[in-house]
């Protein structure tokens, strides 16, 4: 009697347990729709299908995106399902039996959320990894849908299955069987304008004059800068290799200057196509690239020589990241970033790590930019592309850049140069459109200083205005041209050159442009006249030292004469004198 009272018990129990989602399998089909008003609205069908006769799941966790309102549950005939909400997590309550083998039912999920990111010119509808747990899914479909209206849309993350135009609006389709563990998202525009600034003190804590620099934001393929200020002025502006900005300053010793700078950026959305190439026939400014070194260097990677440039390219990066997580640290994310860079130096690829900010590390869209690291590297038929290894982790597909990374600093050629300064550069993305100038302004003079009879010193000074730099210029000096490459935003150039005989007394014409050989593209020009002062000055000074040397030589014989005058003595006066000194004898003995 007990032994049956306890079995009784036990099936009790039994029946009374929740049931849990095992032994069901889940279709599922989640669209994220962008509204009128800028928010989305989530729904999320599924599709169950018993595997064994056992009643219903008591509960079943679907995960959330964003900051979820307005949650109804229903099932697919209407009847509502209570729910709880924990975090990211909404934990539906079954109340109705839908028990039977190979049984199927089905249900709806729909809430109100903020996954939808204004970057100013455009804006980013964008879903996480969607983390169902432990749920047995067939198959899940990610949609997400937007209005024409606010630009056409381009894929954040992996390629789309499909995508087509239902009544006004795009949509993008994602199908996978199993669980899809990528993010995905949608762009909804090409281009963002971002104001960059950057404030922080510098200090000579030395007993002596120092030199200290502070790099602004680079030109690359992927961002264009104006620069519309920086203060105090800087000792010098130039560009490097890399295309970053480098203002210098001198300080005194024990001085401190408080150094701020604006630009405005327009940043790209851009999916790259490498194709193909050959690596044996690269520029002569990307073969530094390719040196390694102790911080770049590989050799955990292989490629196939077979596969076309951009596999091999995503094949690195891929072999890079295999069982890496996505770290909140910078320091981790940057040491990821120079191990790529290390691996493609070794396999022949030139390469560089960017050091920028970004709204996107990783770990979901931030309010505001955080430092970041990611790469460079340079596709033989195409240039320099974005990598960005820590985004890779989670879904973000190789081959594309997008609005969230602005780099600060490039460093392709010393590991730990130029400095940077992340944690004093903050961001704004602008709904304005930018402009960029004319490149039709610089100021240039020139003046022939004429310093001896057939001899001149020729100097040439290019003042570069607040703005863009200038890529290709050159200088035209009386029909001579020479190359001066790039030039920063604030750069002084000077150029001095001698001239002999006729082209001694010639004036100067000056042209400054852009051109190849010779100026197609003319910005400044100016006259140079023959400054004659250094030669009268030089001639006067002359004059004078000649006749300051001829009065001393002159007053000097003089004087010399004068001092040497020669007494000549006759016969008569010597016997005088004898006579004389005999008396003075004769009277001494007398005494």
């Amino acid at each position: 009697m007990r032994k049956t009272i306890f079995l009784i018990a036990v099936l009790c129990l039994c029946f009374m347990s929740p049931v849990k989602a095992a032994g069901f399998v889940f279709n599922v089909s989640t669209t994220f729709e962008v509204l009128d008003n800028s928010s989305v609205r989530a729904t999320y069908d599924v599709s169950v299908t018993n595997e064994t006769a056992q009643p219903t799941p008591s509960s079943i966790d679907l995960p959330l995106v964003g900051d979820a309102k307005s949650i109804s549950a229903k099932y697919s005939d209407g009847k509502k399902i209570s729910y709880e909400v924990s975090e990211q997590t909404v934990t539906l309550k079954a109340n109705q039996d839908n028990k039977g083998l190979n049984n199927t039912w089905g249900f709806e999920l729909t809430y109100i959320t903020d996954n939808f990111y204004d970057f100013g010119k455009t804006s980013l509808l964008n879903v996480p990894v969607l983390d169902f747990g432990d749920l047995n899914i067939s198959k899940h479909t990610i949609i997400l849908s937007s209005d024409l209206d606010l630009g056409l849309g381009t894929v954040r993350g992996p390629e789309a299955t499909s995508s087509d135009f239902v009544k006004g609006k795009q949509q993008f389709r994602w199908v996978k069987n199993g669980k899809f563990n990528r993010q995905v998202g949608l762009w909804m525009g090409d281009q963002a304008v971002a104001e960059v600034s950057f404030t922080k003190e510098i200090k000579n804590s030395s007993w002596w004059w120092q030199k200290q620099i502070v790099v602004l934001p680079p030109d690359n393929s992927q961002q264009q800068i104006i620069v519309d200020s920086i203060s105090p002025t800087p000792s010098s502006v130039s560009l490097d290799i890399d295309g970053n900005i480098i203002a210098s300053y001198t300080l005194r010793p024990l001085q401190k200057k408080t150094i701020s700078y604006k630009v405005r950026a327009l940043v790209n959305n851009v999916v790259y196509t490498a194709g193909d190439g050959d690596l044996t026939d690269l520029p002569e400014e990307v073969q530094k690239h390719t040196q390694t070194t102790d911080l770049w260097s590989g050799g955990e990677t292989s490629i196939k020589d077979s596969e076309s440039i951009s596999k091999q390219l995503s094949s690195i990066n891929t072999q890079v990241i295999k069982g890496k997580n996505v770290e909140p640290d910078y320091e981790a994310r940057k040491a990821l970033a120079d191990k790529l860079v290390g691996e493609y130096r070794h396999h022949g690829f030139p390469a560089r790590t960017v050091l920028g900010i970004s709204r996107d590390i990783g770990l979901g869209i931030e309010d505001e930019a955080l430092p970041h690291a990611w790469v460079e590297v340079y596709a033989p038929s195409f240039g320099w592309i974005t990598v960005d290894p820590t985004l890779s982790i989670n879904g973000q597909e190789f081959g594309s850049n997008d609005v969230t990374h602005i780099a600060i600093v490039i460093r392709g050629v010393n590991e730990d140069y130029p400095p940077e300064l992340l944690s004093s550069t903050s961001s704004t993305y602008l709904s304005e459109d930018i402009v960029f100038p004319e490149i039709s302004e610089a100021n240039l003079s020139a003046t022939n200083y004429v310093v001896l009879p057939g001899l001149s010193i020729q100097r040439i000074n290019i003042s570069i205005p607040a703005g863009t730099a200038i890529d290709g210029t050159a200088v035209s000096i009386n029909g001579l041209t020479q190359k001066l490459g790039s030039l920063a935003p604030f750069q002084k150039v000077g150029i001095n050159r001698v001239g002999f005989l006729k082209d001694a007394f010639s004036s100067l014409t000056v042209t400054f442009g852009i051109g190849e050989g010779q100026i197609s593209n003319t910005i400044a020009v100016a006259q140079g006249p023959s400054n004659y002062m250094p030669m009268i000055g030089i001639i006067g000074l002359i004059s004078l030292l000649s006749l300051t040397y001829y009065i001393f030589q002159k007053y000097h014989s003089k004087n010399t004469s004068k001092g040497k005058h020669a007494v000549v003595l006759t016969s008569e006066d010597k016997g005088e004198a004898i006579e004389d000194k005999n008396l003075a004898k004769d009277i001494e003995d007398n005494k």
